[in-house]
């Protein structure tokens, strides 16, 4: 390391600790977590929701990703399946725990998938359930409510579904020879 690398290594520290506490969901973190999208519906429908305050004062920490009811709804990383529950709010959901502390959550679920039970090894795209609107969502349009957390912290997933649904979309044009990318 020359001089330069020397002198400056502290300050790059500094910087990265306290942009984990100032700004926790920068956009370099949808580099550092690849998110295979949680959907198999192309029709999904979604937007940036994350932080909204809801009428009980509760804050939103997910993205509803909007669906036909019954549309599968897969793993979005290869990880350890760490809850299958039913919760009064939740409904019906999944806990997923992935490397470097992150896991997904995955809640008002229709139903899960068959077999589907704590400590099962999955892999991105493995079905674990099915849209639906349990919970506190019963009555709303068919959805799952999908969460990312780092270390136990909720951070807006947004980025991070944006970026596995242009990839999603893009390989099933290429696919398809839609596109001139081959």
């Amino acid at each position: 390391m020359d001089r330069w690398g020397k002198a400056l290594a502290p300050l790059v520290v500094i910087v990265a600790l306290l942009g984990g506490v100032v700004a926790p969901n920068v956009a370099l973190a949808a580099e550092e977590f690849v998110l295979t999208f949680p959907h198999s519906d192309p029709d999904t429908k979604f937007l940036s929701e994350y932080g909204v305050s809801k009428p009980d004062g509760r804050i939103h920490r997910g993205v509803d990703l909007f669906a036909k009811r019954g549309s599968e709804v897969v793993a979005g990383a290869d990880g350890f399946v760490q809850k299958v529950q039913r919760g009064s709010r939740a409904g019906l959901y999944v806990v997923l725990t992935h490397t470097d502390g992150y896991e997904t959550w995955y809640l008002h679920l229709g139903s899960f998938a068959e077999g589907i039970e704590v400590g099962d090894p999955v892999a991105a795209g493995d079905v674990i359930g099915y849209v639906g609107s349990t919970g506190n969502a019963a009555g709303t349009s068919p959805h799952t409510h999908f969460e990312i957390h780092d270390n136990g912290r909720p951070i807006d997933p947004y980025p991070f579904l944006r970026a596995s649904f242009e990839r999603w979309v893009l390989s099933q044009q290429i696919e398809a020879g839609e596109t001139p990318f081959r």
